[in-house]
């Protein structure tokens, strides 16, 4: 499930990154089922254009319009190399990683904090009114 989510997100960067080239990233460049209902902005909102920004080398920008963006970019592209090197050599590694990372996630030491930052990250694309 890993390694589709991450290919549908490179396909749909791709077409985000080639959709930048004839227009600059924008507020308007912008699709979120969620703030096209509530119109408010979610938690994620500018993931998609902070990614942009990345390939086009604008990393303030990036972090301007979502910093959890650079996470997911680093995420997208690390997780499908991993498993089809795992698959290639026929072991489980990043399934072993996974696991131990859900482990760690499942904290309440860990999942608290985690869920404020992107609260707190919610709260910001709110008053910046991404």
């Amino acid at each position: 499930m890993v390694m589709l989510a991450s290919l549908v997100g490179i396909g749909w960067l791709g077409i985000q990154w080639r959709q930048s080239l004839a227009a600059p990233v924008s507020a308007e460049s912008g699709v979120c089922l969620f703030k096209t209902v509530t119109h408010i902005p979610c938690p994620s909102c500018g993931v998609t254009r902070s990614m942009v920004s990345v390939l086009q080398g604008d990393i303030a920008a990036s972090i301007g319009w979502n910093p959890l963006g650079i996470l997911v970019l680093g995420m997208m592209m690390i997780c499908p190399l991993w498993i089809s090197w795992d698959m290639v050599r026929g072991r489980s590694s990043f399934l072993t990683v996974f696991t131990r990372i859900e482990s760690i996630l499942r904290r309440r030491s860990v999942a608290v904090p985690l869920i404020m930052l992107v609260a707190s990250n919610w709260i910001w694309n709110i008053l910046k009114d991404l």
